[in-house]
């Protein structure tokens, strides 16, 4: 159990996010970096996070879940703070690529009981730790989708990595990239085939699939055009050209799909951070940012979303 046991003095700083605790952590033996090996045979710690109040189990192995414990809270900030903004109780909310469950909690934390959440995770490992944080909270409004997403319905093989639950896709991935733990074969669908059923609008569609955002987004056109929904994707080309695409192919797509591109980060504001939406029209005005959200203009709420936050 050789893992930085002193790097949890950082608690105290880290957890109220107090100046400086980014410098701090970094001296205490390496929290953040994703590619530390430090920290294998560390244990799985059990928190109530601090923003949505649910209680999580976090795999300090895990770079992600570690920076998620020494906070308190999803360590995507910026995230966060969008789905607090855009989602309203009684909201609908679609999560592609939900992962062990971060971004599901905060949509259901901010949907609330009288709204709605279908979360679509393919990974069966991933698939088992969602379910199992969904009943610890007792939280039955979001419907959990065993299914990858695509243009069109297919088997396709899931490459997963170790080092991060993050890290599973669809698209080729070649051993020297990472340090590959699986391969199986598993179950496509379009989104329009399933979440059309439901006439309940959707508000917010949060898409992270490593690459496969595309591939995901053109299966749920007849969706897009129904409702107008905010969507948020990565956008991080050498992804995309895995999988066979590119950014400059995203940003083209939703601009057919006529959708405008604004960049989500954070400000420093005094003491406090605030959300901050730039209008972005090229992958190349993204200054490094992975996360867009896309907004239309016949969207009135996100026009006001946007009158709010944009830089």
């Amino acid at each position: 159990m050789g893992y930085p046991r002193r790097a949890f003095l950082a608690l105290p700083f880290t957890r109220l996010e107090l100046p400086g605790w980014g410098p701090l952590a970094r001296s205490l033996s390496a929290i953040v970096p994703a590619g530390s090996g430090a920290w294998r045979g560390a244990p799985v710690m059990h928190i109530r996070g601090k923003v949505h109040g649910y209680r999580m189990e976090l795999h300090l192995e895990d770079w992600a879940e570690r920076l998620t414990y020494f906070l308190g809270r999803y360590y995507e900030d910026h995230l966060q703070r969008l789905l607090a903004a855009a989602l309203a109780p009684g909201d609908r909310f679609v999560d592609v690529g939900g992962n062990i469950g971060m971004i599901t909690l905060l949509g259901a934390k901010a949907v609330g009981p009288q709204g709605e959440v279908q979360t679509f995770e393919p990974n069966p490992d991933c698939l088992e730790r969602l379910r199992a944080v969904l009943a610890l909270n007792r939280i039955d409004w979001v419907e959990v989708l065993p299914l990858g997403l695509s243009d069109q319905e297919e088997e396709a093989v899931l490459t997963v990595v170790s080092r991060d639950t993050g890290v599973g896709t669809f698209a080729p991935l070649a051993a020297e990239e990472h340090e590959i733990t699986g391969r199986m074969t598993l179950h496509l669908v379009r989104g329009d085939s399933i979440l059309l059923a439901n006439e309940k609008p959707v508000r917010l569609i949060k898409i992270d699939v490593e690459g496969f955002e595309i591939r995901a987004l053109r299966g749920l056109e007849q969706l897009i055009a129904r409702d107008r929904p905010l969507i948020v994707t990565e956008v991080i080309d050498r992804q995309l050209r895995r999988a066979g695409t590119s950014a400059t192919e995203l940003f083209a797509l939703m601009h057919t799909l006529g959708y405008e591109g604004q960049s989500v980060d954070l400000v420093r504001r005094g003491w406090s951070r605030e959300l901050c939406l730039l209008r972005v029209r090229t992958p190349e005005e993204c200054r490094g940012l992975n996360d867009v959200l896309w907004t239309h203009p016949d969207d009135a709420s996100g026009q006001a979303l946007l009158a709010a936050w944009r830089d």
